[in-house]
């Protein structure tokens, strides 16, 4: 395969943040073992020789088949319009979310923050009620001070610096 080739990839996608848990099935013709030390190494969840028999792929399906079905609900989008606010140090940044998701959203805001930084986010879900507080890391930049937004806690504590009795 030219490069990357599988194992370079796997590489790249579990080091992007995103992909840390969708399942990665390497199938090769390759007949050196040492490929399959380095695919684990890399991040592979399953690994296949060729010819593949058809039992180990349905196996395979079956086995992989919830946590697919998970990660497919986490990024899910839902285009909902809310008011959001976003708090780096002493900076603040308000705006509006285009979509959400399990792991994320993606807002368009006064202007985009830095990719990688993470910030402290407030989504007013409903006009009136008390914010949702999450922390979220700028993962992508794509212009006109969009936003996509990684969540980072969505557990029972409250994020640092959160000031609504509401925030998880």
């Amino acid at each position: 395969m030219p490069s990357p080739d599988g194992i370079e990839l796997t590489q790249q996608i579990r080091t992007g943040g995103l992909n840390r848990t969708t399942p990665i099935v390497i199938v090769t013709g390759d007949e050196d073992r040492a490929v399959l030390s380095r695919a684990f190494k890399a991040g592979a969840s399953f690994f296949l020789f060729k010819p593949v028999d058809r039992h180990c792929i349905l196996r395979l399906i079956r086995i992989t088949g919830d946590s697919i079905q998970r990660e497919a609900r986490r990024f899910r989008r839902v285009r909902i319009r809310c008011k959001v606010s976003l708090e780096l140090g002493l900076e603040q940044v308000s705006g509006w979310t285009l979509d959400l998701s399990l792991g994320g959203l993606f807002v368009q805001a006064s202007r985009a923050l830095s990719l990688g930084s993470a910030a402290l986010v407030s989504v007013e879900l409903k006009s009136g009620t008390p914010p949702l507080c999450v922390t979220a890391r700028v993962v992508r930049v794509p212009g006109d001070n969009c936003m996509g937004l990684q969540i980072e806690n969505a557990g029972p504590s409250k994020p640092r610096g959160c000031r609504s009795s509401y925030c998880p």
